[in-house]
């Protein structure tokens, strides 16, 4: 049942709406058919519900311009991965007014650059890019371009852009596959189906969450800048979830979404539990200390504020994600930690028994190191966070519905990393003085690496149910 605060339309109101400009969203499941959407616009923080087959129109708002160009063919960024600084390209059409905006992955603006150019190809350096993932869009007096960069250096400086010069070029902006992308032909398209709208400005990160009857809620971010069709990666819903397919964590009242791998219940999202927070130049392998990527301060307000606090959620040293309680290596830990009431921190027992239902040899869970061949890429998720790799590359790449992402860690120098490019969890389980077992992905591999680092590491906590 659609809520009564959407503009619902049918299809036969398209010429209504045929000159305004807007993108056309369409959702499929893979697993099964999606039930409901769920659609929020992380940005300026709104959202709604649809039903799984009506389409989505997103309105694009007064700042949206008429004619959005061929990224690849009108903005270069180089180098990728950016180490430091990157450079970016662009053909401005005609002298005037010229915006640039780097937006993080949630949407947030970070930095912004105007002036007045001349016509003709322009570069631009970008410096002070903290590592994660980011958006750059350009806005020149008749075109918009759009580019996603990866920085995976850690800086203390702020992002900076610096015009380099002109560059004489012979290119032309074009757009031949659609000239008019912003009106697109519907005719024939959707007969049929109920047509939602949402206002919607480039840049604005969305996310989408589509629900289907015993099956795990498929989650989706993008950043929408054509016409497009999103696939749901439905995974049924096993185990000890039993249906259950979200949790309230009443010390915030912050929602995560659950999955069944074989008879374990677990999150399928990290835990964004954040009583207090320390910059990363703070550590200890005996005090309790929590933080959030990219963010230097004590302040929890400003903290859960920034993008990857809402993407990736808290770093935990080990003291922290113990809460207190010692270790344990039994199945189930007993160690509920800093997991909400019902929930507790796996030991290294727990992680190997859910290695194993995704297909890891008994003999390969217990070594040290690198072990098995692609349940790494079965438990990553949201292709679009990684780093491009043998990761992502796998075809089991996000199967599990465990939806691991790479959140970086805070190292035992007193330094954010990895930030895009790896994932790692802490157990329950000490291995010797101020060590403790843990779970690391890269975007390289395609396996799980399974060692014991320093307590003092900051890294992200799954829980598992009770």
């Amino acid at each position: 049942m659609k809520k009564a605060t959407l503009l619902i339309v049918l299809i036969f109101a398209i010429a209504k709406l045929y000159g305004q400009g807007y993108y056309e969203i369409d959702f499929v499941g893979s697993g099964a058919d999606p039930d409901n959407i769920r659609v929020e616009n992380l940005t300026q923080g709104t959202s709604l519900d649809m039903d799984g087959t009506d389409v989505l129109h997103l309105m694009l708002g007064e700042s949206s311009i008429g004619s959005i160009t061929a990224d690849r063919e009108n903005l270069t960024i180089f180098p990728i991965p950016v180490r430091q600084t990157c450079n970016i390209e662009f053909m401005n059409a005609n002298r005037g007014n010229v915006s640039i905006r780097i937006y993080g992955i949630t949407g947030k603006q970070i930095h912004d650059y105007s002036n007045v150019l001349s016509g003709g190809r322009h570069r631009f350096s970008v410096t002070g890019l903290a590592a994660g993932t980011y958006v750059i869009r350009v806005q020149t007096e008749t075109d918009l371009f759009t580019g996603k960069v990866t920085s995976v250096e850690h800086t203390e400086s702020s992002p900076a852009i610096t015009h380099k010069a002109g560059i004489k070029s012979s290119n032309t902006i074009k757009n031949a596959e659609n000239p008019d992308p912003l009106h697109p032909d519907l005719s024939g398209k959707n007969t049929g189906k109920a047509i939602v709208e949402m206002d919607y400005y480039e840049g604005d990160q969305l996310k989408f969450t589509g629900y289907s009857n015993g099956f795990f809620n498929g989650c989706i971010f993008a950043l929408p800048g054509s016409n497009n069709t999103y696939t749901f990666q439905f995974i049924e819903q096993l185990g000890q979830c039993n249906g259950l397919t979200q949790i309230t964590d009443t010390r915030d009242g912050r929602v995560y979404n659950t999955i069944g791998i074989g008879d374990q219940c677990w999150m399928a999202e990290s835990l964004k539990y954040l009583p207090e927070v320390v910059g990363p130049g703070t550590g200890s392998n005996i005090t309790a200390y929590y933080y959030v990527y990219g963010y230097d301060g004590t302040n929890v307000t400003a903290a859960k504020a920034i993008a990857n606090f809402g993407t990736y959620g808290v770093l935990y040293n080990w003291p922290a994600a113990m809460n207190g309680m010692e270790g344990s290596s039994a199945n189930p830990s007993g160690v509920q930690g800093i997991c909400p009431s019902g929930w507790h921190l796996p030991s290294d027992a727990e992680w190997q028994e859910l290695e194993m239902a995704l297909g890891m040899s008994q003999a390969d869970a217990a070594l040290l190191g690198w072990r098995g061949t692609n349940e790494g890429s079965k438990l990553a998720g949201n292709a679009s966070l990684w780093e491009d790799g043998g990761l992502e590359q796998n075809p089991e790449f996000g199967s599990s519905g465990f939806a691991a992402l790479p959140a970086g860690y805070r190292s035992d120098n007193g330094s954010f990393a990895c930030g895009g490019s790896l994932g790692w969890w802490w157990t329950a389980t000490d291995f010797y003085y101020i060590l403790a077992w843990s779970r690391e992905l890269t975007y390289l591999q395609s396996g799980i690496y399974r060692f014991y680092p320093n307590m003092e590491v900051g890294i992200p906590v799954r829980c598992v149910r009770d």
